[in-house]
């Protein structure tokens, strides 16, 4: 929101300063504060800003004394929140003009949130469940998938703000600190600072949300968070270990260090595995905002692509455990085997933002990625890697082009390698109608060449969108979509095409 012109700019602002407390990320929260009012520095909504800024300050600072305790710890009551969801969802494709239709979707999808949440008191208590259910409505016998339940979040969140100790249990998910994503376990924080925290992460990887606790695969995690430990600059450091059937399967070792301004920002993260002695990733990740409101921003990720564990041995293997294959191999011909199945990926990306008077911006970046290939062992083929490819992108976003609220973006890219040339150009537009609904047509034509057998293939996809949110939390949701495909080869011509809906609702309570 902050890159797209138009008047939302300021709230959107104000937004991220607020989302940044409530995360806990004080620091930034100061920060987008100050650039708010570096950007906004009048009127009343500059005055509640400041009044946040202060607060943070002020918090930061260290007590004379403890707050006295409410008289009566239980006088808040429980506040719950839900959200329902369901989206039926058709695609029908015809492969070839001379071929009969087949319906290859046709679902119902439904999604519920729970949460119940009680602030206030002695303790802070969250508890949510978040699950999905997909309905196929196509037989197995006829290429359906079947009936899928998903968990994503089923957890309880206790937190003690005076004492500076919080406790979420059950599963959840982390992306910082080591952590590989969604786990089933127990993430505790002691802050014993407003500025030093240590978190302490234990529990089972969730390799799917399909399933429920997998105990086969379990670890353990501890890292510290010093922010402003130098000025501007935030740190933290982790150690995260992982075993797999009972051998190790990761010891990583890392750190993450953070500076942010009213003007300019860097994160960089380092991610080293001991056990096999690789780096699994280097990321840094920087913008700076000129007095212009130019934007400037860069990337460099280089990762192994799995991540590095002891897992990665069963890619391509006919078993599906660690301990069918020491049946066959030593646990360090397996880490070798790991170590062979795991690619090396490098991304770099250059961007620049700029916008042009009140209502439009320009956005340009350039992107090369790699993937390396993989070695041939244990019976597994090698996998080529990619090459270099180059892809160049710029878009225009324009706001209030065709009355109040609407925008529209147009999209160019394009993209090369040793082996394929590719060209996208997208059209996305959203139009108010009245304070409730709006309509979201987009329009997306792709050419790709390939270098190595000569084929070319031509892709047009409009689609319209409706969007209905009414007074009392429902929004209703409406898409129609198709795309008409052409290849040309050495072989012959042909086309295919597809007809698409998605319809249904969300509901908040």
């Amino acid at each position: 929101l902050l890159q797209e012109p138009g008047d939302h700019r300021q709230e959107a602002r104000e937004f991220l300063g607020v989302v940044r407390e409530k995360n806990g990320q004080i620091a930034h929260a100061r920060a987008e504060y100050r650039a708010y009012l570096d950007t906004y520095p009048s009127g009343q909504d500059a005055q509640r800003v400041a009044q946040r800024l202060n607060g943070l300050v002020t918090a930061a600072q260290t007590p004379r004394e403890l707050l006295r305790q409410s008289e009566n710890p239980n006088d808040t009551d429980w506040d719950f929140a839900s959200g329902v969801s369901q989206y039926y969802r058709r695609a029908a494709n015809q492969f070839d003009e001379d071929q009969p239709e087949v319906v290859t979707l046709s679902a119902l999808m439904t999604d519920v949130d729970f949460t119940a949440r009680r602030i206030g008191g002695k303790l802070d208590m969250i508890g949510r469940v978040a699950m999905s259910h997909f309905y196929d409505l196509i037989d197995e016998g006829a290429g359906g998938r079947g009936d899928q339940n998903r968990i994503s979040y089923a957890y309880f969140d206790i937190a003690d703000a005076q004492q500076g100790w919080s406790l979420r249990a059950g599963r959840q998910s982390l992306h910082n600190w080591g952590v590989l994503g969604r786990f089933d376990g127990a993430h505790f924080v002691y802050g014993w600072r407003p500025d030093r925290r240590v978190h302490f992460m234990t529990g089972h990887p969730v390799e799917t949300t399909r399933n429920g606790v997998e105990t086969n695969r379990q670890f353990q995690g501890v890292a510290v968070d010093f922010d402003q430990l130098i000025s501007d600059w935030d740190v933290s450091a982790f150690v995260n270990q992982q075993s797999m059937e009972g051998i190790d399967a990761r010891l990583a070792v890392g750190a993450e260090f953070r500076y942010i301004d009213e003007r300019r920002s860097l994160t960089t993260l380092l991610d080293y595995d001991i056990d096999f002695g690789e780096l699994n990733t280097i990321l840094t990740l920087g913008t700076w905002r000129l007095p212009n409101r130019m934007t400037f921003s860069g990337l460099v990720d280089i990762r192994r692509s799995p991540v590095m564990t002891i897992r990665n041995a069963l890619i391509g293997q006919p078993v599906t455990t660690i301990e069918e294959l020491l049946l066959v191999w030593t646990e360090d011909e397996i880490r070798q085997l790991a170590l062979d199945r795991t690619a090396q990926t490098q991304t770099f990306t250059l961007g620049l933002a700029t916008p042009i008077g009140e209502r439009f911006q320009v956005n340009t970046d350039i992107t090369m990625t790699e993937i390396g290939g993989t070695d041939a062992s244990g019976g597994v083929l090698a996998i080529p890697g990619t090459g270099q490819q180059m892809y160049f992108s710029t878009s225009l976003v324009g706001s209030g082009l065709f009355g109040t609220g609407d925008v529209s973006i147009i999209n160019l890219r394009y993209g090369e390698s040793d082996s394929f040339k590719t060209s996208y150009l997208t059209w996305d537009a959203r139009f108010p109608v009245g304070r409730h609904i709006r309509i979201n047509p987009r329009l997306r034509i792709a050419v790709r060449e390939g270098l190595l057998d000569g084929t070319t293939r031509e892709t047009i996809n409009p689609s319209l969108r409706l969007l209905v949110n009414t007074r009392n939390h429902y929004r209703f949701e409406l898409e129609l979509g198709a795309d008409q495909s052409t290849r040309v080869s050495v072989n012959g011509d042909s086309e295919s095409s597809g007809l698409y809906i998605d319809m249904g609702y969300r509901a908040n309570f």
